[in-house]
């Protein structure tokens, strides 16, 4: 009879496991196609799109470390930033190395970001690192808060 007991009790498990994993792969799926959708609009400057990927109250810290809160500010910062820089797929590359759950409604995700930016009429390669952290509301994933870090070559390294 324990055994009967441990084989279902292990069964039971198993398939509450299976079942896990199989919503975590479908959610996985559900950001990586809204992180393509808001490239795709990033890279055609469709900027009401692209800020439809963010929480109402969403947090972005950029490469220089100034904070903006909410979509409207949000869509400001970027309608100003893109006067000076068109994102192309030529120039700015972005993928995802990892998205990690932290609850059913939670996920931290990151991306290896590349690019070339015009600095003063020259060329400058860069990459940085970014970090978002999603959340799921009203059965919708959303950027709640996302981060920028440069990464660069110290001296002598």
């Amino acid at each position: 009879m324990k055994l009967v007991k441990s084989i279902s009790i292990f069964f039971l498990l198993a398939t509450a496991t299976l079942s896990l994993q199989a919503q975590s792969a479908a959610d996985e799926q559900a950001i990586r196609t809204l992180m393509s959708e808001g490239l795709d609009a990033y890279l055609k400057g469709d900027i009401n799109k692209m800020i439809s990927c963010y929480a109402e109250n969403a947090v972005v810290i950029d490469w220089m470390g100034n904070t903006t809160a909410g979509r409207d500010a949000l869509r400001a910062s970027t309608e100003k930033a893109m006067q000076y820089e068109k994102p192309t797929a030529e120039n700015f590359k972005a993928s995802v190395t990892n998205v990690r759950f932290l609850h059913p409604d939670v996920a931290v995700v990151q991306l290896d970001l590349k690019g070339v930016a015009t600095v003063d009429g020259k060329e400058q390669p860069w990459h940085g690192v970014n970090a978002m952290v999603f959340v799921r509301k009203n059965g919708k994933w959303l950027i709640e808060q996302e981060q920028n870090t440069p990464v660069f070559q110290m001296p002598g390294n």
